[in-house]
């Protein structure tokens, strides 16, 4: 499993609630998670302090619903 993995597994629960929580419909919820889980991907590399992933993959969920509802 690479690094991002092993992260990812470690809080995709968390993030899921949280959207779930806030996208009442499962369709969008589900484009806002694969755009959550793409854009922490693709960022991964310039995340200095790995140790904070789950507060940072968190961020980029709050961004995405924010733009959601714009």
């Amino acid at each position: 499993m690479s690094g991002f993995e092993e992260l990812a597994a470690g809080c995709c629960g968390a993030v899921e609630r949280y959207v779930r929580y806030k996208i009442s419909s499962k369709a969008d919820g589900d484009d806002i998670l694969q755009e959550v889980w793409l854009a922490a991907f693709e960022m991964f590399d310039r995340i200095a302090d790995k140790n904070r992933f789950k507060a940072y993959v968190i961020g980029i969920a709050r961004n995405k619903v924010i733009s959601f509802y714009r």
